[in-house]
């Protein structure tokens, strides 16, 4: 039988083989479209719910398919080849091709081809640029010499002719003369017809009823959180078919993705949570778990993640304990019991809870028996039940807590860090030196200073500077001999300690050796170190490194510090080093010399050459290697230094990098903007690439011709006036500057117009580190251009207020300060006689200068025009008036057209201002604003003036409106003093200079009035913050709701209500 519970969130073990893996496969050529029509394609593919293969190799050689883009072809049930220019030149592109066509006259694949700005008659005929490759195919097969090879290449070339002439007469989608968004639009939708969703139910007897129940609850959208529906039964009972069509029958609804067999999958050590977690979300998604069989499994895969309000997820298993939402009867009051022990302890709780889970009651009371022996304060009650649960593991896995691997990064909770010296220290509370690890560096140095060590010591931390020597005596020297009998020490520190006598009773098993300040010149000859994975000899004074002259083996070695080592002039020997995968030399300010035999170290992935300023030249060799991720050449002044200008032979230095790059770093290396090639485009695999503290005046050219490049960083380049097309893939970019001549620079972006929108809508970190924030005794000006087709840039007020500044990012904000501003702009706003906002010193804070005065700015931004200024003064042409923080009207006729809407708000308290939420109650629409101003500070009153550029679709006469001021998160309880509004008309004789001057501010997107749909909340609500709707949507509907929770009675108040809401809330002032 097969159960199903269904929960509200707070298989079989011979998983069926499917037939397609993929909904699609995508066949196109690389040099033509993965960054523009093939990149936006897969991505609404994916965005479709449809599963789709796309082949992230840039380069491909030889003639015969990868295994596995073969599978996936045939994993596919529907192929689209997008066939461009450069199509035919590559035959990857052309044996796929082959392979399409194959599998669709022999398993019924739908294929759609794309002629990409080709025509079907050249791809048919193979005439222009396809008949020019097929050209250079059969002059490729001529000049083979192999005679039977060349027969085989001219039966593969009659072979692709065919295929393209097939692949021509299909019916496809012509690109040409069309807009690209439109196509993409139609294949998706054609895709998603052809494809269809299951017809048949498995012919299961009695499955019916539960499609059915499964169906009802999948189709029902009332649910406010994310469900689980769990499916249990035995093995083979039918359990993952179920979920299987469930979910092939309904996943176009959802951001959708079924994890199969979770139990095999999941056994490796790391349990493969991460690729399981990458399948998650922040969507509503439906989620097929298939085949869990433990908690821990379940707990890391849904036990924090943040599912978006209806979700489904689906969970089949054989164990019943997993259904189970409660604890059976009997375990309830020993749970209160351990929960009351432990303090409420999240880890000590969660650890505890882990080890007892599936032990019956009397093991429970035991265990809490035994946890009371003692009085213990809080803290020490958590790590005795973390002891506890440490107790209960086998012998095997007790081993294993004291051998955790190092990674990139190592992370250890402190009180299981803490519990795990308290069990070193009971090995032998008295005798340190017959404990197995010591870090105390008191007791270190008596161990080592009294001779003491034993075999039972595996490691030891000793740094001299860490020592309290006041409580010491006598000589802090040591002697060699004191590691004559620790036969088993692996890891060993001695930073800054002064050795002395010979080094051959060293421990030869050591695997990690860090000795920073050594104070010899060389290493010396007889310290073993054939066993070492890391040599860590930073702040040495060491004069030379060369193992092949010291005859030392050191074939284990794969880290090698020699950082700081200012003393150091060569470094050579990389012969003796091939495990080598880091080398450190950072800041070896003498060092003049680096072996070219560093080209042997073939597993090498990071090379540090940072600050090594007297370096000759950059090792020609390292561009062989093949697995260089990172190389850092930071502070290699190539001026000042012996090494010579990059632009003084490009190519050479491009081919001196290795093509393996992700992270190339060349910061503060006094690089102009003549300093850099022509071309990077070698650097295919390249990341991130870091040229800040440079002399660059714009984004160097040859940016443009990396492919990947996804953060590029050019921080403190204070000539820095342009930035103009950066590459479409770029995610995050770094720039700021903090300089007293950056008041005379003009500073401009302009983005590809053909960059993809999700790529430009995730670049809101990108602008966010773009604008600085700058000392307010600085006047920058700053100009953003972008694409005004693009989407949306969501970013942060990363700056304040600042004088004599403007900056702006073409159609997102604009800022001017008060004294520019032209004044038929005011006059267009109907402010009259502003002048007092110019005159006045605003006093704002900058977190790393402190307070200063500066002038009143006017900030633009969602077709809301806003300033504030120091003062209690409302301006006397706005006449509608309230003494609290809201204000309720009604829009009044007026034989002209409404252009605009002036709120002024007074008395508010720095250090934030308020949000401010205007609600149409008449037609529902809700507007909530947060202006872009930032931090103020002083003891003084401030008052807020904002033209807001509401016209009669958004506002007309009879209409009734309410306005309220909120203080937010920063200052909450406080009230505004007073508010008021008045109206702006189209007047009788227009004045076409006036008009425009608005013109340009009302053409940009994402105003009232025109598109504000990225910042949509709900129906009809819009959050107009551009880092605060960012906010909303990481904290799941949290946010806004905090801030604006007024109750619902302005939501039922309706056109009857409102003269009585009116009259109960001003009847006099207004």
């Amino acid at each position: 039988m097969v159960i199903l519970s269904e929960f509200v969130a707070s298989s079989s073990s011979s998983s069926p083989t499917y037939d397609h893996k993929y909904d699609v496969f995508l066949s196109f050529r690389g040099v033509d479209t993965r960054f523009n029509f093939t990149n936006h394609l897969h991505r609404a593919l994916v965005e479709a719910n449809l599963s789709t293969f796309l082949d992230d190799e840039e380069i491909q050689t030889g003639e015969f398919l990868k295994p596995e883009l073969e599978n996936a072809i045939k994993a596919s049930r529907a192929s689209i080849i997008v066939l461009s220019q450069n199509y035919a030149s590559s035959t990857w592109c052309l044996e796929e091709l082959v392979l399409i066509l194959e599998q669709k006259r022999d398993s019924n694949q739908i294929v759609i081809p794309i002629f990409y700005h080709v025509e079907p008659a050249d791809v048919r005929k193979q005439q222009r640029s396809f008949g020019e490759a097929m050209e250079k195919h059969k002059h490729k097969m001529e000049s083979e010499s192999n005679v039977k090879e060349k027969g085989r290449l001219g039966e593969k070339i009659e072979i692709w002719k065919n295929a393209l002439k097939q692949v021509s007469n299909l019916k496809g989608k012509d690109a040409k003369g069309r807009f690209e968004s439109e196509l993409i639009e139609e294949i998706v939708n054609d895709i998603h017809i052809r494809l269809g969703a299951p017809t048949t139910l498995p012919q299961f007897v009695g499955m019916e009823r539960h499609v059915e129940r499964i169906t009802s609850w999948l189709t029902d959208g009332s649910s406010l959180t994310a469900d689980i529906l769990t499916i249990w039964g035995m093995g083979g009972i039918g359990k993952t078919y179920l979920a299987n069509y469930a979910y092939e029958l309904h996943r176009r609804d959802y951001t959708s993705s079924f994890v199969g067999d979770i139990s095999r999958r999941c056994a490796g050590k790391y349990l493969g949570l991460l690729d399981i977690e990458n399948a998650l979300a922040r969507k509503k998604v439906l989620l097929v778990l298939d085949d869990v069989d433990s908690l821990d499994q379940l707990d890391a895969l849904l036990g924090n993640k943040g599912f978006h309000p209806g979700s489904k997820i689906i969970i089949t298993t054989k164990d019943m304990s997993l259904i189970e939402s409660y604890p059976s009867d009997g375990y309830e009051e020993v749970s209160r019991k351990l929960a009351r022990y432990c303090d409420g302890h999240p880890l000590a709780l969660e650890v505890l809870g882990k080890s007892l889970h599936k032990r019956d009651v009397p093991y429970w009371e035991e265990c809490i028996k035994g946890l009371k022996k003692e009085p213990l304060s809080g803290i020490e009650k958590a790590k005795r039940a973390l002891m506890m649960s440490f107790d209960s593991l086998s012998s095997d896995n007790d081993k294993e807590f004291f051998n955790i691997k190092w990674t990139n990064e190592l992370m250890m909770h402190s009180m299981i860090q803490e519990m795990g010296r308290d069990l070193v220290r009971q090995e032998s509370p008295n005798k340190p030196w017959e404990r197995s690890r010591l870090w105390c560096h008191e007791e270190s140095f008596k161990v080592l200073k009294q001779r003491k060590g034993t075999e039972n010591i595996l490691g030891i931390t000793l740094d001299m500077k860490m020592l309290d020597k006041k409580n010491l005596r006598g000589s802090f020297e040591l002697k060699t001999e004191s590691f004559g009998l620790m036969d088993n020490l692996k890891l060993l520190q001695l930073n800054y300690v002064q050795l002395n006598g010979s080094f051959d009773k060293f421990p030869e098993e050591l695997r990690w050796l860090c000795m920073h300040g050594f104070p010899l010149k060389s290493i010396p000859l007889d310290l073993p170190m054939e066993n070492l994975v890391a040599l860590d000899m930073s702040y040495s004074k060491i004069e030379s490194f060369d193992m092949s002259k010291d005859k030392q083996l050191l074939g284990s070695l794969k880290i090698l510090d020699l950082s700081f080592c200012e003393q150091l002039h060569s470094v050579g020997g990389f012969s003796e080093l091939l495990a080598l995968e880091r080398l450190i030399l950072r800041s070896c300010i003498n060092l003049t010399d680096v072996c070219e035999s560093v080209g042997q170290c073939v597993e090498l992935v990071h090379i540090d050459l940072s600050y090594c300023c007297k370096l000759k030249k950059v090792p020609i060799s390292i561009g062989k290697l093949k697995k260089v991720k990172t190389l850092l050449l930071d502070g290699c002044d190539f001026h000042e230094s012996q090494i010579e200008p990059l632009s003084s032979d490009s190519k050479f230095f491009v081919i001196s990098l290795p093509i393996s790059l992700r992270m190339l770093s060349l910061a503060n290396s006094n690089l102009g903007n003549e300093s850099f090639p022509a071309d990077f485009s070698r650097l295919g695999m390249l990341e991130e690439l870091c040229l800040d503290n440079n002399p660059i005046v714009s984004m160097p050219s040859c940016v443009r011709s990396l492919p990947r490049l996804e953060k590029l960083s050019m921080i403190y380049c204070d000539k820095m006036i342009s930035i103009e097309h950066p590459p479409r893939t770029l995610r995050e970019l770094h720039i700021y500057s903090n300089i007293q001549n950056s008041k005379t620079l003009t500073r401009k972006i302009k983005f590809d117009p053909e960059m993809s929108p999700l790529n430009l809508l995730s670049q809101y970190r990108c602008v966010r580190t773009l604008v600085p924030r700058y000392s307010p005794s600085l006047g920058v000006f700053g100009q953003y251009n972008f694409d005004p087709e693009m989407s949306p840039l969501i970013f942060d007020k990363a700056w304040i207020i600042f004088p004599q500044s403007s900056l702006e990012i073409d159609g997102m904000v604009k800022i001017q300060p008060m004294e520019s501003v032209e004044e038929k702009l005011l006059h267009s706003l109907g402010w009259i006689n502003p002048e007092f906002t110019k005159e006045m010193l605003l006093e704002t804070h900058d977190i790393h200068t402190g307070s200063d005065k500066s002038q009143t700015q006017l900030y633009y931004e969602f077709g809301i025009f806003s300033t504030i200024y120091e003062g209690e003064e409302m301006p006397s042409w706005i006449k509608c008036r309230s003494k609290v923080s809201s204000i309720l009207f009604t829009i009044p006729s007026s034989p002209n057209n409404l252009r605009g809407l002036n709120f002024c708000c007074v008395d508010m308290v720095p250090p934030k201002l308020p949000y401010i939420k205007i609600i149409n109650i008449t037609t529902n629409h809700t507007w909530i604003y947060e202006p872009y101003i930032d931090f103020v500070s002083g003891d003084y009153c401030f008052s807020l003036l904002s033209h807001w550029m509401f016209g009669p679709n958004e506002m007309k006469a009879g209409d009734h409106i309410i306005i309220t001021v909120e203080q937010g998160h920063y200052n909450h309880g406080l009230q505004a003093k007073e508010c008021g509004i008045s109206f702006v008309y189209d007047e009788d004789e227009k004045n076409d200079e006036e008009e425009d001057v608005l013109d340009y501010y009302k053409s940009w997107n994402y105003i009232i009035g025109r598109d504000l749909s990225p910042f949509q909340l709900t129906t009809g609500e819009y959050v107009l913050n551009n880092d605060g709707f960012l906010n909303y949507l990481s904290h799941n509907n949290k946010c806004y709701h905090r801030y604006f929770d007024y109750g619902a009675w302005y939501e039922e108040a309706g056109r009857v209500a409102f003269k009585k809401a009116f009259k109960a809330f001003f009847p006099k002032e207004v």
